[in-house]
């Protein structure tokens, strides 16, 4: 474990997902017992901060986790649990109140009966006001307060050289591939030893440094190695040695190396990149990096648009404002729901339940369709300009987001005899009070499902008359499947969802935008959900976190050939820390930060920004082309499937890059994953050097 924070945050520690201000910083100024910078987290609202993932000698034995502290207001130490399977609990807790001096607070817990295993542990800092943090440590046994000391004789510490995206670990391609390091503790005669890993696999050491001024050394260093691979994710892994032994612990950092997006500090409303993520500064500047230029406000994003947050009384409305703007201020667009229904004007009050008011307790029906509609005008009007695209309600096709009872009996939401009927006078209500709030505002109608289910959820609210009141048409499709090939399910998907439309509209024509999934199934959590981390994990990481931004890749691509207009991935808001294993999470780790997956996302965003889905060319029985036409370019996804193999000869003179956008040398060959080959030109012209023979 490392203990100091010359740096600010080191691999492993992050902030909670719902922070909307504060900052986390080194503060020099303030030196804590260690002798060194200490940490600093400052916010006038509630602020989470989780450390990395820790173990002591003994999971199974009582243990102590200390640290030194001081600062203003109230804040709570937590210890939470995080078991093999990967789920986090609190175990312990106490409040502390921080002064201008600083104290040793200590935090006892033991392991409960209800975990097997404890795979890890992590501390858990909430308050508010200003809380500067030192010598970390924990320890099994005696839980008497123990004198402060590092798990080694030195420590070192990583960062990125400042810059505007720092702070994300995101580092563009025409920045200085430089890290900084901060060396403590007894460096004399002590050597700094760093190595390099791509995403792929490849890894290689870096020039060591010699250590030596007393009580801490800074610099930088450069880790551009790979001259065939300066795109991508890297990790960057030290540690400090003297005499051929080492003297500390060892520290990693993730850094995301890629592209400048299309449209990095621009509205992109024609963009079809969206996810889900909540107001998170870190988080939303982190997805425009990365190339997503969307947000839609569901679970992610439901408290700051939702009727039952906004007036949870009537007449009484708690605006968001704060939140919103952070995503306008970072040029996001945001796709908002229309959606729950507060207590005082829902079936809730009719279902018979009893209890608190849970989660799917807020998606009962609305009572009144004139009080729906006076929250749809208001909130249309509210935001006339600042949010102008609108869909209705969430998976209105499943019983759990559209129920008028609970039955006691099975503990099950039930939805009434004509579900797909209520929801189109639903529909209809919500265009009409839309445009009464905002003429220009855009709703999405049908919210349908790529499935059985959602064919015959269509079926219904098209037969409810709710056609005319939408401007397009969303749906949700999930996969574990691999996707990208002739005959893959993500155009079935669309065809079930928007099919029984065609039917009874030969000529139709409204955008129809895949408003929810991802094609990892379960998420991250089910496959490379740890990302490259290594050190900061005290488990074997064995996810695959190529194949998991390969399958995100493809995913997008096969959906974006279907016919959806826009494809929004679930979710980059499910993490919480490190140690906790998330589902459905996407494009960013379990702490926030960029996975591998959106170094492939922004890959592929590059390539196809601004362009628009041509045909799908087969190669060979197995590897296929998506051929896409720009302004003057014509890029081709070489896809298929996993097994497919395929030399490409014809393609000298070129672009050709690999999932991550480094050029790929000699002959292409698809090999499983995914390569772009860009054109000037026409896709015509593209084709025909792709199929020739």
């Amino acid at each position: 474990m490392n203990s100091r924070f010359p740096l600010g945050l080191q691999a492993g520690w992050n902030l909670s997902r719902e922070y909307t201000s504060g900052s986390v910083t080194t503060d020099a100024a303030n030196p804590g017992p260690s002798g060194f910078p200490s940490l600093k987290l400052t916010s006038d609202e509630p602020i989470t901060l989780f450390t990395e993932p820790f173990q002591t000698s003994d999971p199974f034995a009582p243990a102590v986790v200390s640290l030194a502290c001081k600062g203003t207001g109230e804040w709570k130490l937590s210890i939470l649990c995080a078991t093999a399977a990967g789920h986090s609990r609190g175990i312990a807790d106490k409040t502390i109140q921080a002064g201008p001096s600083w104290q040793t607070e200590t935090l006892a817990f033991r392991l409960d009966d209800r975990a097997k295993v404890a795979r890890a542990f992590t501390l858990r800092i909430s308050g508010t006001g200003t809380l500067n943090l030192d010598s970390l440590q924990a320890w099994a046994g005696d839980p008497t307060p123990r004198t402060y000391a590092s798990q080694g004789a030195c420590e070192v510490a990583l960062a990125l050289p400042a810059s505007s995206y720092s702070d994300t670990r995101i580092q563009f391609v025409d920045e200085e591939p430089s890290l900084r390091f901060c060396a403590t503790g007894a460096l004399e005669g002590a050597t700094l030893k760093l190595k390099a890993v791509t995403a792929m696999g490849q890894e290689k050491d870096l020039p060591d440094i010699q250590l030596g001024t007393p009580g801490m050394q800074t610099g930088t260093f450069r880790y551009d190695v790979f001259p065939e691979a300066s795109l991508g994710q890297f990790r960057v892994e030290a540690h400090v040695e003297r005499n051929g032994e080492r003297v500390s612990p060892f520290n990693e950092i993730l850094v995301t190396r890629i592209r400048r997006p299309v449209h990095l500090n621009e509205d992109a409303p024609n963009s079809p990149f969206g996810c889900h993520f909540m107001a998170s500064p870190l988080t939303i500047r982190t997805m425009k990096a990365g190339g997503v230029n969307w947000a839609r406000f569901h679970d992610a994003g439901t408290d700051y648009i939702g009727w039952y947050h906004l007036e949870p009384e009537k007449g009484k409305w708690e605006f968001r404002d704060d939140a919103i703007n952070v995503f306008r201020e970072n040029r996001i667009k945001i796709f908002a729901g229309l959606q729950t229904a507060p207590t005082w004007s829902s079936l809730y009050l009719d279902s018979g339940k009893t209890g608190l008011n849970g989660y799917f307790d807020r998606y009962y029906q609305p009572r009144n369709l004139d009080e729906w509609s006076n929250y749809v005008r208001t909130v249309t009007g509210r935001y006339k300009g600042v949010i102008d695209d609108f869909f209705i309600w969430n998976e209105p096709w499943g019983a759990s987001f559209w129920h008028t009872v609970y039955n006691t009996e099975t503990k099950r939401y039930e939805a009434g005899p004509t579900p797909a009927a209520d929801f189109a006078k639903l529909s209809i209500a919500t265009y009409a009070a839309a445009k009464e709030g905002n003429p220009a505002a855009k709703v999405s109608g049908f919210n349908t499902y790529g499935g059985e289910s959602g064919t015959k959820w269509t079926q219904g609210v098209f037969d409810g008359g709710a056609y005319p009141g939408c401007d397009l048409v969303d749906y949700h499709y999930y996969t574990s499947s691999t996707q990208g090939f002739v005959g893959d399910q993500a155009q079935a998907a669309y065809d079930s969802a928007v099919g029984p439309i065609k039917e009874h509209v030969p000529n139709f024509a409204k955008p129809v935008w895949m408003s929810e999934g991802q094609g990892n199934s379960t998420g991250s959590a089910g496959g490379g959900g740890f990302g490259l981390y290594r050190y900061a994990l005290t488990w074997t990481n064995e996810g695959d976190a190529v194949a998991s931004a390969d399958n995100t890749c493809r995913y997008v691509v096969a959906n974006l050939a279907a016919g959806a207009e826009k494809v929004f991935l679930y979710t980059a808001h499910g993490y919480e820390s490190l140690a906790r294993a998330p589902a459905f999470l996407t494009l960013v780790g379990p702490d926030g930060y960029p996975h591998a997956e959106l170094a492939a996302f922004s890959n592929l965003a590059w390539y196809l920004e601004d362009s628009t889905f041509v045909r799908r060319v087969p190669l060979s029985e197995d590897v296929c082309a998506y051929l896409f036409q720009g302004k003057g370019t014509a890029t081709a996804v070489i896809s298929g499937q996993p097994k497919g193999r395929l030399d490409l000869p014809n393609l000298a003179g070129l672009a050709v890059c690999d999932l991550f956008g480094n050029p790929v040398q000699g002959v292409p060959r698809f090999g499983g994953r995914l390569l772009y080959v860009r054109s000037t030109g026409t896709t015509d012209d593209l084709q025909n050097r792709l199929t020739e023979r």
